[in-house]
């Protein structure tokens, strides 16, 4: 009988953890849209903006010098297959180590964790890039660009969240690390964009690098998640470098260090 009476107890009390969570990284999220419209009602428009202004440019510039694509008949598409997801991936996993800047003036309040502040700055991030995202594929597709309607869009969203989910691990880490040395936001941030050339955000990698080079680059995770973006626009996207699982489990794999480091490293911090 007390196992009975245990067991739905206990699940009540995960249910209430949760709803708590919940509402905790609601509530948190809602200052970030709110300290985001502080100076102006245009600053999330703007956040949007800023994005597709530098997709923007990039195709102006690969326009200019000739630039061919680098799968399928469309240079635009092709540049947007590639950026897209890896601006979800420097964006989200890049500024949310602001959390924790955030999270010095309510360091008073137990119920707000870092990774309470994480999680509302991930969904933050991600929305935003998810709109660039239907933005860009919305006006190729109306300017009667082939292949912007993605050819699975399940395939797509699958995509979106193993790049998201590894870019919140990377996050957690990199908030954690922040906590230590200050200057590694700016250190990572010169880093993750240095991915945009071994990522294949301009190329196929799977067509156009030797194979000795495409078995060192194939560790990369941010290649994978790129692969598979571009496998649910071109239904004939090579598929002989991508491995979903090595991205799922390098995704889970950043998380839980994330957790682990936040925990370590908090209590350090606290000392």
């Amino acid at each position: 009988m007390a196992l009975d009476v245990t067991l739905p107890q206990r699940a009540d009390r995960r249910r209430g953890w949760l709803r708590s969570e919940g509402r905790t990284i609601g509530a948190l999220l809602l200052r970030a849209l709110r300290l985001k419209f502080r100076e102006s009602r245009l600053s999330y428009v703007l956040a949007v903006a800023e994005p597709c202004l530098q997709f923007g440019v990039l195709f102006v510039l690969f326009s200019i010098i000739g630039r061919h694509p680098g799968f399928g008949d469309s240079l635009v598409l092709f540049l947007a297959s590639g950026i897209i997801p890896f601006f979800l991936f420097t964006h989200l996993s890049g500024r949310i180590a602001n959390s924790l800047r955030a999270a010095q003036p309510m360091s008073p309040l137990r119920v707000v964790s870092s990774l309470n502040l994480a999680a509302a700055q991930a969904i933050l991030e991600f929305v935003t890039i998810i709109i660039f995202m239907v933005i860009v594929l919305s006006l190729l597709a109306i300017l009667g660009v082939h292949g912007a309607i993605p050819a699975d869009p399940i395939e797509l969203v699958c995509g979106v969240v193993a790049v998201g989910l590894f870019a919140f691990g990377v996050g957690l880490i990199n908030s954690a690390l922040y906590a230590l040395f200050r200057i590694w936001t700016l250190i990572y941030g010169v880093a993750s964009r240095s991915l945009i050339f071994i990522s294949g955000v301009f190329y196929a990698p799977e067509l156009y690098l030797p194979p000795a080079y495409r078995d060192i680059l194939v560790w990369n995770p941010v290649l994978h998640g790129l692969s598979w973006f571009r496998t649910a626009i071109y239904p004939t996207y090579p598929q002989n470098m991508l491995d979903r699982g090595y991205l799922l489990a390098c995704a889970l794999a950043a998380i839980a260090a994330g957790v682990v480091l936040d925990r370590v490293i908090g209590r350090v911090v606290r000392r």
